[in-house]
Parts: structure tokens; sequence; C-alpha cells
């Protein structure tokens, strides 16, 4: 891929349409049937469906349910560690069980969307540059600094994480 090809598929534009907004309608079409979840089960069911809907709204091979929820638990994990328990899950299991479900599917589509945007920054970069090769990143910094100067803009997610896998010295964005 030429760094032409990698800068069109981070443009904003193209990450938001072909990235982010596919997430964004699957989230708004996932319907809760309750707030709450009774049990440790059921939560388990919810988030578990949710993966599944996921994949399936993404086009891709939609998980068993025991897949599905692993990948559910671990984003859960991450995204709810800390207090007033150390273990994420737990703290989103007492959320679901609270009646604050909502908030545990949005912050799972949100944390799921994050990593399939970390996912597709990291497809282009390897398969357009050598991480081990100086030269390499060096003539993609200088892409880089012709293309956007100095600073990126906020809105430029996908850019920024791009920036992060140059050696360090070569991100003085």
């Amino acid at each position: 891929m030429s760094l032409d090809e990698l800068f069109r598929h981070l443009d904003e534009s193209y990450v938001q349409h072909h990235v982010l907004a596919p997430h964004d309608e699957a989230r708004r079409r996932f319907q809760l049937l309750s707030h709450t979840a009774r049990d440790a089960q059921e939560f388990k069911a919810i988030v578990a469906q949710y993966v599944q809907h996921l994949r399936a709204a993404l086009g891709d091979r939609v998980p068993s349910e025991n897949s599905a929820f692993a990948e559910a638990k671990q984003m859960l994990g991450r995204l709810f560690h800390g207090f007033p328990r150390q273990d994420g899950y737990e703290n989103a299991l007492a959320k679901g069980m609270r009646g604050e479900m909502e908030e545990v599917i949005n912050q799972l589509a949100i944390g799921l969307k994050d990593h399939a945007l970390d996912l597709h920054v990291d497809c282009l970069y390897y398969s357009t540059i050598d991480p081990a090769s100086t030269e390499e990143n060096r003539h993609l910094a200088a892409a880089l600094h012709q293309r956007y100067g100095t600073t990126l803009r906020a809105s430029d997610e996908a850019l920024r994480r791009l920036v992060n896998h140059l050696p360090p010295f070569f991100r003085d964005f």
C-alpha cells in the first residue's frame, strides 16, 4: 500500500464512514428489553447478545455466545476497572443489576468501536511500513509533516494513533 492510500484510509471522513459509523448504527439498532439485569446470567447473556449483534451488523462472523461473552467481559474489565472494585467486570455487573444496563451497553459499544479504530490503524501501519525500518518510519514521518504540518486537528484521531506507531524520535506532532 502506498502512503497516499494509507492517508486516504486514515482520512477523517473515510474512518467515520467505514469504521466508526457502522458501530454507531449497530448500537442504535440494539434494543434492551430491560434496563436491569436480574442476575449475573442475564447480564452475561445481554452483553454477549450485544457483541453478537454488533458482529452481525458489521458483516463479521457471529461468535458463539461464549466467545461473544469473553470479548465483552474482556472489554468491560478494562472499561470499568477501578472503584469500587478492582475487577472492572464486577463493576459493570453491579451497574447492570442496579438498573444501569443502558450505560453498560453504551460503554461496551464505545470500547469496541475504539478497539476497531485501533485495529484499523494497526492494519494500515503494519501493511505499509516495516516497523523495524528506521528509513520507512522516517519517510512516513516526513510525509505526515508535509501533509499536515506539525499540528494535527483534534478530530484526526486515526492519524494521532498512527503517529503513536512511530519511534519516539519521529513523534513531534
